[in-house]
């Protein structure tokens, strides 16, 4: 007998699908839902218990993308934070900056599927917070955003730019803490 994990908002409510592969070639023709449908014993792993009614415990493929993505969202700390590091789009970008005054600004360019923005992420959301003299803003790389990336010269997420005053100080490509920890240091002083 195997067992399939399918994953959802959280570790308590994950659902195991167990099923016997001999049990499935033996009737033959079923499509896999009629299969799902007929042969599953899904364990509730929240309840400890095998469920018969499994309508409440599968979701549908549209509930799964979006409880899927906001579970996403939590986990990787982008939800989190979202008073210390403040999401621009390229409408409101050059407002943001201008709004910082003489406080240095970092913006982070990163991109949902990218492995090292997600690594560097809660550290960003500490440095935010270690650092309120500093205004942390956040800019996904989106195809509505394309025309930000291209004005400002990025090919490697994340990318930060520290900003003060309106003009470009220094700039971190890739995910490398210590170098930005450095920058925002001395952006800090001048």
């Amino acid at each position: 007998m195997g067992e399939l994990y399918w994953p959802l908002e959280t570790p308590s409510t994950r659902t195991s699908l167990s099923y016997q592969a001999s049990t499935r070639r033996s009737l033959g023709g079923l499509s896999s839902a009629r299969h799902m449908t007929l042969l599953q014993s899904i364990r509730c792993a929240s309840a400890q218990q095998t469920c018969s009614g499994h309508s409440q415990c599968m979701p549908t493929p549209q509930s799964r993308s979006t409880t899927h993505q906001s579970d996403w969202n939590s986990r990787m700390l982008f939800n989190r934070g979202m008073n210390s590091v403040k999401a621009v789009d390229k409408d409101s970008l050059w407002s943001a900056l201008e709004a910082a005054g003489d406080k240095p600004v970092v913006l982070d360019m990163y991109s949902r599927w990218c492995g090292p923005c997600r690594l560097i992420y809660p550290k960003l959301v500490q440095l935010s917070e270690t650092y309120p003299d500093v205004v942390f803003l956040k800019l996904d790389c989106s195809s509505e955003n394309k025309t930000i990336f291209s004005k400002l010269g990025i090919g490697i997420l994340p990318t930060f730019k520290i900003f003060k005053k309106n003009s470009l100080l220094s700039e971190v490509k890739g995910a490398k803490y210590d170098d930005l920890v450095q920058k925002i240091e001395r952006a800090r002083v001048i």
